[in-house]
C-alpha cells in the first residue's frame, strides 16, 4: 500500500521536473553488532517500516524520473516537541528498550538543510544517509536528557517479547555521514545530540 501511494504520486508528476527527492530511513539497514554503516551497505531491512522504503526505493530507481533520484536515508529525527521518551524520563518511568546498542539521530533543522541541498544536487542519481557527527549509545542519550531534565536516573526494562520495541531495538548500527559532509557540503547546526536536546530545553 505505502508503495502504492507513490506509484500514484509519480504517475501525475510532470515531466520535466529537475528533481525528486525521497525521504527514506535507516532502517532499511539491518546490521545489529555496532558495525558502521554507509550509502554502500547491505540493506537487508527486517521491520515492515524499513522493508516498505526500501521497496519505494527501488520502484523510484526504475521510475521515468531515477536520473533526477535523490534519496536521503534519515536517522531518528527530534527536534522541538519531539525528544524520543521524554515523558517517561520526566515521570522517572522505565525505559522499555535495552540500554545497550546505539542509536542515530538528526535534529529536524539539520534534515531540513539536507533536503535543501540535496534539491541543489547535480550529480544525480544519488543515495545519502543523513545523520548526525555522534551515534549515542542508548543509555548515554536518555541519561543525558535526564540530567537535562533535572529527572530522576533512566531505568530500563526489558520490552514485551512480541512488542515493536523488540526489533526496533534488535538493530545496532552506526550511520556514517562523511557523503553528506563532503558531497552535500552541510555545516550540521547541531553535530551531536548533546547541542540539540541542550538547545531544544533551553528554548523552552
Amino acid at each position: 500500500a505505502f508503495v502504492d501511494g507513490i506509484q500514484n504520486t509519480i504517475a501525475k508528476l510532470p515531466s520535466n521536473i529537475s528533481r525528486l527527492i525521497y525521504i527514506s530511513s535507516t532502517g532499511v539497514y539491518s546490521q545489529s553488532n555496532g558495525e558502521w554503516v554507509d550509502e554502500e551497505s547491505t540493506c537487508e531491512p527486517q521491520r515492515p517500516g524499513g522493508v516498505a522504503c526500501l521497496e519505494a526505493e527501488r520502484f523510484l530507481q526504475q521510475s521515468r524520473f531515477s536520473d533526477r533520484l535523490v534519496i536521503l536515508r534519515l536517522a531518528g529525527i527530534y527536534g522541538p516537541e519531539r525528544i524520543p521518551r521524554m515523558a517517561s524520563i520526566q515521570k522517572g518511568e522505565p525505559i522499555s528498550s535495552p540500554r545497550h546498542g546505539y542509536i542515530n539521530l538528526i535534529h529536524v533543522d539539520d534534515a531540513v538543510q539536507a533536503v535543501a541541498a540535496a534539491g541543489q544536487y547535480k550529480k544525480t542519481p544519488a543515495t545519502f544517509v543523513i545523520g548526525d557527527d555522534e551515534p549515542v549509545i542508548r543509555s548515554d542519550y536518555f541519561g543525558f536528557v535526564a540530567k537535562k531534565l533535572n529527572a530522576p536516573s533512566v531505568s530500563f526494562s526489558e520490552p514485551e517479547a512480541d512488542s515493536h520495541v523488540v526489533s526496533r531495538a534488535m538493530a545496532d548500527k552506526r550511520i556514517r555521514n562523511s557523503r553528506m559532509r563532503m558531497e552535500l557540503g552541510i555545516d550540521l547546526k547541531y553535530p551531536t545530540y548533546r547541542e540539540g536536546i541542550t538547545a531544544i530545553l533551553e528554548s523552552h
